[in-house]
Formats: C-alpha cells, sequence, structure tokens
C-alpha cells in the first residue's frame, strides 16, 4: 500500500541504515556537538562596554555598576541580537555601526526596565527592534 513505509525507510528511520537524505549520528552528541548542530550560543554576559562579535547572540547585560553600552556590527545578513538587561539599575545603550541605524536613529537606543528584552534584526544595512518587553528610547 503506498501509506505503508519499506523496510529499508523503516531502518533509515530508526538510523539503522544508509539514508540518501542526511546523515545520522553513529555516536552520541556531546553538548557542544548539538549546540553546534542547533546553531546556538552560549549567552553572553556584559557589564560596561561591549563591541558584539560573531558568537554574540544572546547578551545578558549587567547594569548593577553601571550603564552598558552595545556596539552593534555592521547590519546584514539578518543578524539578530537577544538584550537582556538584567539589574533595575542604570541604562542599556545599543549603538550601531558608522553611518547605520536601530529604527532610523543613528545615534543608537536605550532601555532601563529590569529584566526588559530587546531584539534586534538586520534589515537593508540597518537594525530594527522587532520585539521588546520594555520601552525602548530611541536617541
Amino acid at each position: 500500500m503506498a501509506d505503508q513505509f519499506t523496510d529499508q525507510e523503516v531502518s533509515q528511520l530508526r538510523g539503522q541504515g544508509e539514508c540518501f537524505i542526511h546523515r545520522h549520528p553513529r555516536e552520541d552528541l556531546d553538548f557542544q556537538d548539538q549546540l553546534g548542530l542547533m546553531k546556538a550560543s552560549l549567552p553572553t554576559t556584559v557589564t560596561g562596554s561591549h563591541e558584539l562579535g560573531r558568537a554574540d547572540y544572546l547578551v545578558l547585560c549587567d547594569t548593577t555598576s553601571a550603564d552598558v553600552v552595545v556596539q552593534l556590527p555592521e547590519a546584514r545578513d539578518g543578524r539578530e541580537f537577544v538584550f537582556v538587561k538584567t539589574n533595575a539599575a542604570n541604562l542599556v545603550r545599543l549603538v550601531p555601526a558608522v553611518s547605520q541605524s536601530i529604527n532610523a536613529s543613528v545615534v543608537g537606543a536605550t532601555f532601563a526596565a529590569a529584566w526588559g528584552c530587546v531584539t534586534v534584526k538586520a534589515v537593508d544595512q540597518r537594525f530594527v527592534v522587532i520585539s521588546n518587553t520594555a520601552p525602548v528610547t530611541f536617541l
């Protein structure tokens, strides 16, 4: 019948046979390999000033002793960053690269609420706030 799997297809689904669509691992993956496959990254905790790098995605901003100033990279390739402010004191300031902007602001944006979360995404050579749980002030 058309709705039943062949023995070869069942073997492929169980990871016991040769699969022509993708590869099944022959051994258990460690945590770092699993993160790599999920394209996940560990959170980065920052204080003071921080320039975002390739590995950054989830950025925990510890504003306990001072404002956190985050320098965004050039807006390209649909890059996305999530910022979480982990303390009630001070501000988080997001600064775009030279000649770029965040929601049309070439100076940047700030947010102040504890545990506030702001997500930005690169769209057409600029960053756009696509989600926020805290009020954002554009400078």
